[in-house]
């Protein structure tokens, strides 16, 4: 295995390259092209799969390709080796794929037409039986005599403020391949439409009043993708020229990163080269410490992984993109757990 400080350099030298995927075997090419990364979404930042997942939801940067375009939310991930993963689907940006279908390879559940839990798919019993359930919540939460056209559906669909900045995007028509090659035109609208139109189908009108019908580009706004048709590993450099030509391109303030989609391995840490933190500058010192300790803690449940930072005021001044962790930062604020909480800093 390779010492803290080789990895580090590895990782390091595979976000600066600068190759094009040339068609012949994917996971070499990422072995030394780029970064797989996972960011750490569980309670308290842990990297331990859910139970109900079918999937490990990954992403890959490269400088000049992608930049530092990866899921917020987390200052922990891990680093991923593609030689040891088994690569299902890509996407050009975030595709929800915890709501999809196919171990998140395949379509939106609630996809009218081809989702499995779809009003295509369910039939006239099924799309009557989820009308019912609808309508009782509706009913619950905004009264029997109230009309669909006076429900906010950020209220029908209590989504937590990130997702209601969500822009979701997709092809015009249902031409996978036109839309892989470029040719066919992109169409793009609020996440709140793209729920509600999901389920208008069921009810035969829509669930509720979307509340700002203009899909915005903003820099707290981000791509979500909606269509049913996912990128093959061997459509790889496809996936990543329409990320880049045709996303990034036209939109380059909006919040985006890729998804891969990996198959569910026996243990995650079969997978995983080392764990990861990032800093920002504007962190103080205790903020970054708590972030450390909480590290260390998935580094040592995933095998005693090498502890890696993501030091972006180091990487302005044009240092390495990964640098090992320095185990004294944390030690200078013993008694604070990994929140802060009953803090007891000593050493100021």
């Amino acid at each position: 295995a390779a010492n803290c400080t080789a990895l580090a350099a590895f990782f390091s030298a595979n976000y600066l390259s600068p190759n094009r995927f040339d068609g012949s075997n994917l996971t070499s090419y990422l072995s030394s092209n780029g970064v797989v990364l996972s960011m750490c979404l569980g309670q308290k930042w842990t990297c331990a799969l859910s139970p109900t997942v079918d999937h490990v939801a990954a992403s890959w940067i490269q400088k000049d390709t992608t930049g530092l375009r990866v899921l917020p939310g987390s200052p922990i991930g891990i680093l991923i080796d593609p030689l040891a993963a088994d690569i299902l689907c890509l996407y050009p940006t975030d595709a929800a794929t915890d709501a999809r279908d196919g171990a998140g390879c395949g379509p939106w559940r609630l996809d009218p037409r081809y989702g499995s839990k779809g009003a295509d798919q369910i039939g006239f019993f099924g799309r009557w039986i989820s009308r019912m359930i609808i309508r009782a919540y509706t009913w619950s939460k905004f009264g029997r005599d109230t009309m669909w056209e006076d429900i906010s559906c950020g209220e029908f669909f209590q989504a937590p403020d990130m997702l209601s900045r969500g822009t979701v995007w997709r092809g015009t028509d249902e031409d996978c391949e036109a839309m892989k090659s470029g040719s066919g035109e992109l169409a793009y609208e609020p996440f709140q439409s793209f729920l509600a139109a999901q389920l208008e189908p069921i009810l035969g009108h829509p669930p509720c009043r979307v509340d700002d019908p203009v899909p915005h580009f903003e820099t707290d706004n981000w791509l979500e993708y909606g269509g049913e048709c996912s990128w093959h590993p061997t459509e790889w450099q496809g996936m990543v020229d329409t990320m880049s030509d045709r996303l990034i391109s036209r939109e380059p303030n909006v919040g985006l990163w890729n998804e891969i989609v990996l198959g569910m391995p026996e243990v995650l840490d079969e997978i995983v080269s080392a764990v990861f933190y990032v800093l920002t500058p504007k962190m103080d010192k205790a903020t970054r410490a708590i972030i450390q300790k909480a590290a260390e803690r998935e580094a040592a449940a995933l095998g005693q992984k090498h502890l890696l930072v993501m030091d972006l005021a180091r990487l302005e001044d044009g240092q390495p993109l990964f640098a090992c962790a320095d185990p004294s930062l944390h030690k200078q604020y013993q008694g604070m757990d990994e929140f802060g909480n009953s803090a007891v800093i000593i050493g100021k």
